[in-house]
């Protein structure tokens, strides 16, 4: 118990004398796990999605329902849905891939997603070309 006591204390002595926040982190969501220098972000105001910079610049302004962080293993892209479809961008905004999928699927290590369009599944390369037919 005694222990206990001790590790609580420590516990909230050091998020107590933790860093302070920048600005930036008080209006914006983010993992903090992402490790790209653009980040998928959600703006805690407008709940809308967007891409900020390490020091919280906008890079892609916050008009998504939802983004996912730029991915290597598909040619650094990063997934925008809007208008309930989802889509992909490069890091300087410019759409590659037309919002058109209702769905997608990572699959590990491959150069392609799985994507779901019209109630079926196929897969796209980071170009957006059909690799395999929707079936």
């Amino acid at each position: 118990m005694k222990r206990l006591l001790i590790f609580s204390t420590l516990l909230i002595a050091s998020i107590a004398n933790g860093q302070k926040l920048a600005s930036w982190e008080k209006k914006y969501t983010y993992s903090k796990w992402d490790t790209n220098e653009i980040l998928a972000a959600s703006n805690k105001k407008t709940g809308l999605y967007g891409y900020i910079n390490q020091k919280g610049e906008v890079t892609i302004p916050f008009i998504y329902e939802k983004t996912i962080p730029f991915w290597d293993n598909f040619g650094n892209l990063g997934l925008v849905k809007k208008n309930g479809k989802w889509g992909a961008m490069d890091d300087k905004g410019k759409l590659i891939i037309e919002h058109l999928y209702d769905d997608f699927e990572f699959i590990g290590g491959l150069q392609s997603i799985r994507v779901k369009l019209n109630g079926k599944w196929g897969r796209i390369n980071p170009s957006g070309e059909v690799i395999v037919p929707f079936q």
